[in-house]
C-alpha cells in the first residue's frame, strides 16, 4: 500500500511524498452522446488538463451498468397519459435499454524533490574517488589463487 497517511480533508499523502485526491461523481450517459456533445466535452476537458504542468497524473474509472430502477406511478390524471406512461416505463425497464454512468476520477500531484543527501558523498580511500563508500570491483587487489 502507498497511502501514508490523510493530511487534509479528503487528500492523502502518500509514501513517496505524492498527494492523491478521488471523487465521484454521475454525469451524461457518454455512450449515447452525440459526437458535437463528445468534442464540446472533450474540448472542456482539455482546456483544464492543459493549465497543470509537470507532476500531475488523472486516473478516469467510467462505471456503466444498467439501469433497472423506475418511479412508482405517478397522478395521470386521464387513460392517454397512463398509456403513454407505461409504455415509457416498459421501455426504461427492458434489459439493456437504459444505463446509468458513475465515474471516479483521481488526481496526484508529486511535487518535485528538492532535498539533497545530508551529508557529501563518501570517497573511497582505495581508489581516492567519491560517491561510493567502497572500492570500485576493477580496483580490488587480484586474487591470489
Amino acid at each position: 500500500m502507498n497511502y501514508g497517511a490523510l493530511v487534509a480533508e479528503g487528500v492523502c499523502l502518500l509514501k513517496d511524498g505524492a498527494f492523491l485526491a478521488a471523487w465521484a461523481y454521475a454525469g451524461p450517459d457518454l455512450d449515447s452522446a452525440s459526437h458535437e456533445e463528445l468534442a464540446v466535452l472533450s474540448s472542456q476537458v482539455n482546456a483544464a488538463l492543459a493549465r497543470l504542468g509537470n507532476g500531475w497524473m488523472l486516473h478516469v474509472d467510467a462505471i456503466r451498468r444498467p439501469s433497472i430502477g423506475y418511479p412508482e406511478g405517478g397522478a395521470f390524471p386521464d387513460p392517454t397519459t397512463r398509456l403513454i406512461e407505461a409504455e415509457r416505463r416498459a421501455q426504461y425497464t427492458a434489459e439493456g435499454a437504459h444505463y446509468e454512468s458513475r465515474y471516479l476520477l483521481a488526481l496526484t500531484y508529486r511535487p518535485r524533490r528538492t532535498w539533497r543527501p545530508a551529508s557529501p558523498p563518501c570517497s573511497s580511500r582505495a581508489t581516492g574517488r567519491s560517491g561510493g563508500v567502497g572500492p570500485h570491483p576493477g580496483n580490488l587487489p587480484e586474487d591470489p589463487r
